[in-house]
């Protein structure tokens, strides 16, 4: 292989990765403060005013609050702030996988509030030490002016999102606009930009059906996009099926591929792995998520599902590479 073509190849597979982000769109976390589940101590008070959230310290010198979530830590997050009033210090905590506790950054002082609105690139703060086994993060913020409120007037994390496999292009998506068809125990809210989803207590489980079907391909990767969980649920987990379909649309059988998700973020899976258990007349697929909460309360949020295929961007000249292998 020349030189020129290696480096075709190479533009052309950025390319396709660049395309295919765009297509897939932002992950949107947080849009604003008064939509963000705040932790505080016992010295932190926090109430919503309009689209602001008011802290106030209380009989101490100094305390903290933070947000219930822990945000998953993808390529390139975004984190929007503003506070006024007050004096108050920002740090960054990180958390493994599983979501234990690793460490904690300092990164914005007093003076740095008092600057305006402040965007950071979360990525450029994780230690170096760290940056291998960290998944996860969440601010936390100190006050120390018990005179006076803190007012936080912007609260925004987001990232481009995108399938970790490489040279892949979106077929599909589903997001919160799609047709679905819940289980009479589930409660399905398609608003605010998410799929919230809300399980009868008195049931285990129950699925959540995304009726646009799309032409199967074995090539082909899914990847779903969990917005959050509630922090005190930790029984509640999801799970995604994929449906096969024969070319007269009749159903041929359901497949497991993941199972025991419980933590925010996107998780992908190609059903072509699961080789013979895909029916050779499989022709059209769509998927069902399960929401499992084993006899308890269960609310999840989801961003939405999306399917991409080894492919070429517009544009490409003929003979285009569809992309590498998975690594």
């Amino acid at each position: 292989m020349s030189f020129a073509t290696a480096r075709l190849i190479t533009v052309l597979l950025l390319s396709l990765t660049t395309f295919a982000q765009a297509q897939l769109g932002t992950r949107v976390l947080e849009v604003s403060p008064d939509h963000v589940t705040f932790q505080t101590s016992e010295h932190v008070t926090c109430t919503v005013e309009g689209k602001t959230v008011i802290a106030k310290l209380i009989d101490a010198d100094n305390s903290w609050l933070t947000t219930q979530n822990q945000y998953p830590l993808n390529d390139n997050t975004t984190f929007e702030i503003q506070c006024d009033n007050g004096q108050v210090g920002m740090q960054i905590e990180w958390f493994t996988s599983r979501g234990r506790f690793i460490s904690a950054s300092d990164v914005l002082k007093a003076s740095d509030f008092k600057a305006g609105k402040q965007t950071l690139s979360v990525n450029d703060h994780v230690p170096a030490d760290i940056i291998k086994k960290t998944r996860f993060f969440r601010p936390k913020f100190w006050l120390y002016d018990n005179t006076r409120p803190t007012i936080f007037k912007a609260f925004a994390i987001a990232a481009p999102r995108q399938f970790r496999s490489s040279g892949l292009q979106l077929t599909h998506k589903w997001e919160p606009t799609t047709q679905l068809t819940p289980d009479s125990v589930l409660t399905v809210k398609q608003d605010q930009g998410v799929i919230d989803l809300t399980l009868d207590s008195a049931a285990k489980h129950a699925g959540l059906v995304f009726e646009d079907r799309v032409p199967w391909d074995a090539k082909g990767v899914a990847m779903i996009d969990i917005h959050s969980f509630p922090i005190d649920q930790p029984n509640t987990s999801l799970a995604l099926q994929t449906i096969c379909w024969d070319e007269q649309g009749n159903y041929l059988t359901s497949i497991d591929l993941i199972k025991n998700m419980n933590k925010a973020g996107t998780y992908e899976i190609s059903p072509g792995a699961y080789g013979s258990a895909i029916p050779d007349k499989t022709v059209k697929i769509n998927f069902k998520v399960w929401i499992w909460g084993n006899g308890k309360e269960a609310n999840c949020k989801i961003n939405g599902i999306y399917w991409g295929t080894p492919g070429s961007p517009p544009g490409s000249p003929p003979g285009s590479p569809p992309g590498s292998p998975n690594p």
